[in-house]
């Protein structure tokens, strides 16, 4: 039987091979000709940005929802590259604008941080300014500096988790409008506001010495990345629809039309209130602008660590999660048994390429891991995991501005 295999191999398929190769080594000296320039052209277009990392200080008496917060990511809308043949295969410009959001906590003082492009610069501290007067932004370094590269036997412990969503991207988490901190909660006093990025901000101000704890969340417009049944790149705004529309059909119980233009209607009044509750959450999360998210969380420690701390993070993210929308999973470095990672070689190996990663703000472009995972999350969603909180947030740690800052009086005497 083997030789059998061998002789076809060498008198049938080398032969016809040679005899062809005129047809097919073109094909695949294009195809592969095709992916190295267009990350040859990735790479320079990354190289040419410039960075600048901004250290955001808001006042303790600041009376603003997380809707401020969501008017800046609105104006954060930075464009996508449009589908121009030519910019994209010649010059280059199919990498879209992008910019890491951070809450950091070095040995339990809290800090927010935005990396952005410095082209970028006045129109987010225009944005900021527009919504939080008396608030301080300065630049700074990057606080990434001050820890050597990750690698074991440096003395530092390391865990990382990268969060991702449970269901389709069009399915929203719980956001700041379901804890009632609208527009509505003005009237509320402190101590009846929810806040759910409360319990993150006390995990990280209860840090001790030598510890940190980095959270990421890189940003970009959002691309079209759904794949419908046809096989066409899509936006995420069509897969909500088309989810809505599957649901509905699904449950309808007449029709009406004829030929290529009946379409079945009713579907809505039949669906399960659970599912209701699902159509009305996706409608209102697509008519909202969308951005291609990555989240990645890095807990470190000099010599000894506490493993709680990783999963104190993750219990606080279960705050944006609901068991009829949509929540946050995670994965980490490490693998389920003994058998898959002799003596932690690939779990050391993932960790030094997730702390690469984290420092290169790296999730859209020059991935490392293959299991890193984009999903879309509009910007209700964004301002409800990311925002500024008031002062229902009570952490001592927190960095505020001391004192709200006010222009001098119109009347003064000269």
């Amino acid at each position: 039987m083997f030789e059998l295999l061998i002789r076809i191999f060498t008198e049938l398929i080398i032969p016809l091979a040679v005899k062809t190769a005129v047809f097919w080594i073109p094909v695949v000296c294009f195809i592969v000709g095709r992916k190295i320039w267009l990350e040859v052209l990735e790479k320079e277009a990354l190289l040419a940005m410039e960075w600048i990392m901004l250290e955001v200080k808001i006042p303790k008496d600041v009376h603003k929802t997380p809707q401020a917060m969501e008017i800046i990511f609105s104006g954060l809308e930075q464009g996508t590259p449009d589908d121009d043949y030519f910019k994209k295969w010649w010059k280059g410009e199919h990498v879209a604008a992008f910019s890491s959001l951070e809450i950091v906590s070095i040995e339990g003082n809290v800090y927010f941080f935005v990396r952005t492009q410095k082209k970028h610069r006045g129109v987010l501290e225009s944005l900021v300014y527009s919504q939080y007067p008396g608030a301080e932004i300065t630049s700074v370094d990057d606080y990434t500096r001050y820890v050597p590269d990750w690698k074991p036997g440096n003395g530092w412990v390391l865990d990382t988790a990268e969060f991702y969503l449970k269901d389709a991207d069009p399915l929203p988490i719980k956001t700041y409008v379901d804890y009632g901190l609208d527009s509505k909660s003005l009237s509320l006093d402190e101590e009846q506001k929810i806040d759910p990025i409360t319990p993150l901000i006390e995990i990280l101000g209860s840090l001790k010495k030598d510890e940190q704890i980095w959270i990421q969340i890189v940003i970009r417009q959002a691309t079209k990345r759904w794949k419908n049944k046809k096989g066409e790149d899509l936006e995420w705004v069509k897969q909500g629809r088309d989810m809505i529309d599957t649901m509905i059909t699904d449950y309808s119980s007449s029709t009406i039309g004829e030929g290529e233009k009946m379409k079945k209607v009713g579907g809505y009044k039949n669906l399960t209130p659970a599912d209701q509750l699902k159509v009305d959450a996706i409608e209102r999360s697509i008519q909202k602008s969308g951005f291609d998210t990555g989240i990645r969380v890095l807990y470190l420690a000099k010599k000894a660590s506490d493993k709680k701390r990783m999963g104190a993070i993750k219990t606080a993210f279960k705050q944006f999660g609901s068991p009829h929308l949509n929540s946050f999973k995670s994965d980490g470095a490490g693998f389920k048994y003994p058998w898959d990672d002799y003596n932690n070689l690939r779990k050391n190996k993932n960790l030094q390429g997730i702390f690469k990663q984290y420092i290169n703000r790296s999730f859209f472009y020059d991935g490392l891991l293959s299991k890193k995972k984009i999903f879309t999350l509009n910007t209700e969603e964004l301002a409800t995991i990311f925002h500024f909180p008031g002062r229902v947030a009570a952490t001592s740690s927190f960095e505020r501005v001391q004192a709200q800052k006010a222009e001098p009086p119109s009347n003064l005497p000269i």
